[in-house]
């Protein structure tokens, strides 16, 4: 497992390349911008003195004229002053042998205009590309946002490999919790509690017990129900009638077996409404085949255990 340390070493360093190279990238595009800014402006610069150059009292030796230097070095700063206006990144410098001062780090550009065959100097200052002016702060915001999300995708993936290499807690298991004083089914684990009558409680209770003791119960509805459910079953009756619920005779829970199952059943249908796969463990089988009479029917809780089962007030 990689230290928190060398993570953060890790990301700080997956910053700074993500930061140079946008900065790069954007410094490289103003780069070209300003070269290509630059070219624009000198060629509108010749074509500009090739259209004025009638205008201009310049030297020319084919029409015997001399240069008058005040009024060409006019000419350039009216020119210059035009270009400032428009944000040019160069000024003219140098118009045949008139040249001005200009204040700035910049590269010269000399060129030569022949208009009717006179041939006429111009250097142009193309000012030097502003390299600290470049630095934005989109780079760093892009720089910030690519390594949070990063680190985003690196911190979920670590917890997704987290819970693979650690086991996952068992779920926990399915429990009936039995309660003689409000006469209770509960299911333990989704809270779903049915009330059930006296007769059908005291033997579900007393079959739940019986399972649970005798390995590998056999019990069937064509023969009698054993003596030993029957005892369980009259001494959670008298226990009922401990706590107070009820003042009536005892039922013969040997007789109505059928119908004594049905009601269980219907109550555990209630109680695992929304789990029907988890009942089949609290729920007696039905008959198969032939009927509630046939001879392979077993009705007994086969794979029931005390740990299944919570019994309040017994």
């Amino acid at each position: 497992m990689t230290s928190p340390q060398l993570t953060s070493y890790k990301y700080t360093g997956y910053f700074f390349i993500l930061w140079i190279m946008f900065q790069g990238t954007y410094s490289t595009a103003k780069y070209f911008q300003h070269q290509y800014e630059a070219s624009l402006f000198t060629l509108n610069i010749e074509k500009r003195i090739a259209l004025d150059i009638s205008k201009l009292r310049l030297a020319n030796p084919i029409f015997n004229t001399i240069s008058h230097p005040p009024s060409v070095k006019r000419y350039i700063d009216q020119l210059n002053l035009y270009l400032t206006e428009q944000d040019s990144n160069v000024k003219l410098l140098k118009l045949q042998n008139v040249s001005i001062d200009i204040d700035g780090a910049y590269l010269t550009r000399n060129s030569t205009l022949t208009p009717t065959g006179q041939k006429i100097e111009v250097s142009i200052a193309v000012f030097k590309w502003p390299y600290l002016t470049t630095l934005t702060p989109i780079a760093l915001f892009l720089a910030l946002i690519f390594t949070y999300l990063n680190y985003k995708i690196y911190a979920k993936g670590n917890n997704a490999d987290n819970n693979l290499s650690e086991p996952s807690a068992p779920d926990s298991p399915v429990k009936l919790s039995i309660n003689l004083h409000d006469k209770t089914l509960n299911n333990v684990k989704f809270g779903k509690k049915v009330e059930l009558s006296n007769k059908p409680f005291c033997f579900y209770v007393a079959l739940l017990e019986y399972c649970i003791k005798e390995p590998n119960p056999l019990l069937n509805q064509s023969k009698d129900v054993p003596e030993d459910i029957i005892a369980l079953a009259n001494k959670y009756f008298y226990r009922l009638i401990e706590i107070g619920h009820t003042k009536r005779k005892r039922p013969d829970f040997s007789t109505n077996l059928d119908k004594t199952l049905s009601e269980i059943r219907a109550t555990l249908d209630a109680v695992f409404l929304h789990q029907p796969h988890e009942k089949e463990l609290f729920y007696p089988p039905k008959a198969q085949g032939e009927g509630s009479r046939s001879k392979l029917h077993n009705y007994a809780l086969e794979h029931i255990d005390p740990s299944h089962l919570e019994i309040i007030g017994k």
